[in-house]
């Protein structure tokens, strides 16, 4: 596997391009009440092609490059979850706090797959947030690229 920043860029971007298109696609499509199916099966196709684009980004990253990355989700996942900790305690304490999150996530009354979908979210949103976090400071130190 040869190494090339260039084409690593180049996947990443057209992986990103793809994904917003595809999501305002679905995001479109769901609010003109299309058909669910085909609806369902465009998501599936669009995750599988991002799947796939991603694993070939993948392929053209370096070994340093690959440890970084892993370092990075890694804290990144870590901080994530002791920076998630305080909300989840406070929102299981106060059933109105969560109850109000939900609605203001959803927009809808909460009920119980909501919950779990929140549940779901809240991880997720926090790791994601922290590691992104982290890739931008290690940008920042690495200074201006010529």
């Amino acid at each position: 596997m040869a190494y090339s920043a260039k084409r690593y860029r180049t996947v990443m971007g057209s992986i990103f391009a793809l994904a917003v298109a595809g999501f305002a696609a679905i995001f479109w499509l769901a609010r003109n009440h299309a058909d669910p199916i085909s609806v369902g099966m465009f998501r599936v196709a669009l995750a599988v092609i991002i799947i796939g684009l991603a694993m070939l980004a993948v392929s053209y990253r370096d070994e340093v490059q690959r440890q970084t990355g892993q370092k990075r989700w890694f804290f990144g996942s870590m901080i994530g979850i002791a920076a998630m900790t305080p909300a989840v305690v406070s929102l299981q304490t106060h059933k109105v706090w969560l109850d109000t999150a939900v609605q203001f996530f959803f927009h809808h009354p909460a009920t119980g797959p909501l919950y779990f979908s929140l549940g779901v979210m809240t991880p997720v949103m926090f790791q994601a947030a922290s590691v992104l976090v982290l890739r931008l400071l290690d940008k920042l130190a690495q200074g201006p690229q010529s």
